[in-house]
């Protein structure tokens, strides 16, 4: 259970959704029946030596040769199952260019003229290879258009990608939990088993609050790219049909705007997690979490990259910021705020409204400053804050429906509340100002 390699291995098979949303109809013939059958495992062949986040820099090679076939020629790292048998690859197809407006998005076969150069020897996912590629003029079919490669399919190709690392994330940590919670029922000391020392059930119910605030966030995210999606059809339907898609366009708008905040944000909070409770975990286990003897190790290894790949914890912050700062669910919380609660789920939507008052005030503090920099420094504090509001409505939400979880929404919703004074005060004492003095703080020497 809970194998992040193995999920590489299939999960990168969805670059067939690329395929299909943007590819010919020969290509989709061609491709999407091997990832359907089994047949075939993929790849997307993003980054290089000197392209990693800053994928406007991909300088692998696009060219069509004196018949007008497209090849490809180049390196590739960092490519996750760059074993692959097909292969999503970005290039430059326009000679001359410097940014991203000149990448285009292709798709080949991981034939002989593809060289795997290197395996990486990683800390984790070690039965998923990361390869460094050489592509020695590969043949490969241009998909879409020439020059949205980056600016749209990679973009679109990224959410998926996202929202996939989420849910492997979300995998790991509850094999992680449930480890745990296993270990802590059966191994004893001074007389009793772990589990009843307060220490420890403190960990494993911030754990298993965790798990249950985060599936929320990973559904409803998935939900609101699923609903993109399927809008989006439905207008080309029925533009297609000569009829008016007016409503729909205008929810799909809304949509869009809603998944391009929560994907982010659900990235970010999901594999944060995943290395908070996979550490958690192994802490639990003591020095037996260390051996290569139980699984918890490997989790916790594993977990490491789920920040790292598909976007940098950091990147998921610039994505978002811009969702937090125009308050995109600002209706939704008065919808919220505006409703009639009874008894302890009063109380917590009490606790909620305080958490969206530190945050407006927050956030206004930044913005009256108007200084980017801090601005940028801030944003960190800024999303996480507006991700305790999202999820503990969430939670709000199950408890009517389920007031099993109550506990659980208590829980997520103080320990937010004591989370989002502290991202305030990080804000409001003017914490991130020292940023013009770096080079005294960390002893740079011109």
């Amino acid at each position: 259970r809970a194998d992040a390699s193995l999920m590489n291995l299939y999960g990168l098979q969805d670059i067939g959704e690329t395929i299909y949303k943007f590819g010919s109809d020969e290509q989709k013939d061609e491709f999407l029946p091997q990832f359907s059958n089994g047949s075939a495992t993929g790849a997307m062949a993003l980054t290089e030596p000197d392209a990693g986040s800053d994928l406007q820099a991909v300088n692998l090679k696009a060219y069509q040769d004196e018949n007008g076939n497209w090849k490809l020629s180049g390196v590739k790292r960092f490519i996750t199952n760059g074993s692959g048998n097909i292969l999503l690859v970005l290039a430059r197809s326009e000679a001359g260019t410097l940014d991203g407006r000149g990448l285009s998005m292709f798709v080949c076969y991981g034939d002989d003229t593809v060289v795997i150069r290197r395996i990486e020897n990683k800390l984790g996912i070690h039965g998923s290879p990361t390869c460094e590629m050489q592509f020695n003029d590969t043949p490969c079919q241009l998909v879409g258009k020439r020059k949205l490669g980056l600016i749209k399919y990679v973009m679109d190709l990224m959410n998926g990608a996202r929202l996939g690392v989420s849910a492997q994330a979300m995998g790991i940590s509850q094999a992680a939990y449930e480890e745990a919670l296993s270990y802590a029922k059966a191994r004893e000391q001074f007389g009793k088993t772990i589990i009843e020392i307060p220490a420890v059930k403190n960990l494993l119910i911030d754990m298993r609050t965790t798990l249950e605030t985060n599936r929320s966030l990973l559904y409803t995210t998935s939900r609101s790219v699923d609903m993109r999606d399927k809008l989006i059809e439905r207008i080309e339907n029925l533009k297609s049909e000569g009829k008016s898609a007016k409503e729909e366009m205008k929810l799909q708008k809304e949509y869009n705007r809603i998944a391009a905040l929560l994907t982010p944000m659900c990235k970010l909070i999901l594999t944060e997690s995943a290395n908070k409770i996979t550490y958690d975990s192994l802490q639990i286990h003591g020095g037996t979490g260390y051996m290569k003897e139980f699984n918890v190790e490997r989790l916790a290894r594993d977990a490491r990259i789920t920040n790292i790949y598909e976007g940098t914890s950091q990147l998921q912050v610039v994505a978002a910021i811009g969702g937090v700062v125009n308050d995109l669910y600002a209706e939704k919380f008065d919808e919220y705020e505006s409703k009639t609660y009874q008894g302890q789920l009063a109380d917590l939507v009490k606790h909620l409204k305080s958490i969206r008052k530190i945050f407006m005030e927050s956030l206004d503090f930044v913005q009256e400053k108007n200084d980017k920099v801090f601005k940028d420094a801030a944003s960190k504090d800024l999303v996480e804050m507006y991700s305790y509001l999202i999820t503990g409505y969430l939670l709000v939400d199950e408890v009517e429906k389920d007031n099993k979880k109550l506990h659980v929404a208590r829980r997520y919703i103080l320990r937010s509340l004591a989370a989002c004074k502290q991202n305030s005060e990080s804000i409001k004492l003017n914490l991130y100002s020292d940023l013009q003095q770096m080079e005294e703080i960390i002893e740079i020497k011109k």
